[in-house]
């Protein structure tokens, strides 16, 4: 099991008292899984993927990725845990405008803890997400729907167990979102488990399971609608 997630919970504290935002939350997730999560703005997407991502420690309930738990990990130990095991794509491509394509999907090999050649990787992971012939180009130089895709290569540099995509075709228009969509589901593969957050209908009709999170809890809201095509 990829990502085993059970009773989640979060809060946060107000004058009227604590205010909940993710209550009793269950996922699982095994290798080659997809699932898209719904909801509305505030209701808590981007509060559970950081928690998923590790980001956020201060909740209760136990997650488990890839069978270790991150919460009993040292500081440096979990920013060396998150670098291997999740691949991150955000809304905002967040690439280093001063670094070309290459450079850029190379960003999550620089902190070391991994050997190999990463290089070659990168070059390959751009040219399975169409940017082959694009890998000097900078950020300025290439649309939005090419910037995501480099994000997307970046994502996958260090072979991670899980990628977390937060509305990664937000600001992308109908025809770049719908091929950086399939583009997620034909790069997590079989090896991967992927969590999609998305306002997007379409996109998230492509996953295999979506959920609804409503008043705090993930609701199934259906299986196997059809794929973008």
């Amino acid at each position: 099991m990829i990502l085993k997630a059970q009773k989640i919970s979060k809060s946060f504290p107000t004058p009227a008292g604590s205010l909940d935002i993710l209550r009793d939350l269950d996922l699982q997730l095994g290798p080659g899984n997809a699932v898209a999560i719904l909801g509305a703005s505030g209701s808590g997407k981007s509060t559970l993927l950081n928690i998923l991502g590790t980001l956020d420690q201060s909740y209760t309930g136990s997650l488990e990725i890839d069978g270790i738990n991150p919460k009993g990990l040292a500081p440096d130990r979990l920013a060396q845990f998150r670098n291997e095991k999740i691949g991150f794509v955000f809304q905002e491509h967040r690439l280093l405008p001063q670094l070309n394509a290459l450079e850029n999907v190379l960003i999550p090999a620089m902190a070391g803890w991994v050997q190999g050649n990463h290089a070659g990787r990168a070059k390959e992971l751009l040219e399975r997400v169409g940017m082959g012939d694009r890998l000097g180009h900078r950020p300025s130089e290439l649309s939005g729907g090419e910037r995501q895709r480099v994000a997307l290569a970046r994502a996958l540099l260090m072979r991670p167990k899980l990628i977390l995509a937060d509305e990664p075709t937000g600001n992308l228009d109908p025809g770049a979102a719908k091929g950086v969509g399939r583009l997620l589901l034909e790069m997590a593969g079989t090896d991967c488990g992927l969590v999609l957050v998305t306002h997007s209908l379409d996109l998230a009709h492509s996953m295999p399971l979506v959920f609804r999170l409503i008043k705090e809890r993930l609701v199934p809201e259906h299986v196997g609608m059809e794929t973008i095509g």
